[in-house]
């Protein structure tokens, strides 16, 4: 069996498509993506969801959307997920 391979590694061997990147790291010289970078925030999202809001809050947040709990767990992710989209920074 081979070794595993993370993405700072991965990275290094050009096996990464980084034409997109979310995040420069200096020290190691590499990039990571833009879409892990979404992927990490909208799973954080629904740690919050999960860990910080009280089930009243879920679900007054859920009522006000309209949509079921599970629902609105799920579109709060992916909105999070989004946030630096179309963001250009200098």
């Amino acid at each position: 069996m081979g070794v595993g391979v993370g993405v700072v590694e991965e990275s290094r061997l050009g096996g990464l498509d980084l034409c997109l990147w979310g995040k420069f790291c200096k020290r190691h010289g590499v990039v990571y993506p833009l879409l892990f970078h979404m992927l990490d925030v909208a799973a954080l999202a629904g740690e919050l969801w999960d860990r910080m809001l009280v089930a009243a809050q879920r679900a007054q947040i859920a009522s006000g959307l309209g949509l079921s709990e599970g629902e609105a767990r799920g579109v709060l992710m992916f909105i999070a997920g989004l946030h630096d989209l179309g963001v250009r920074r200098r």
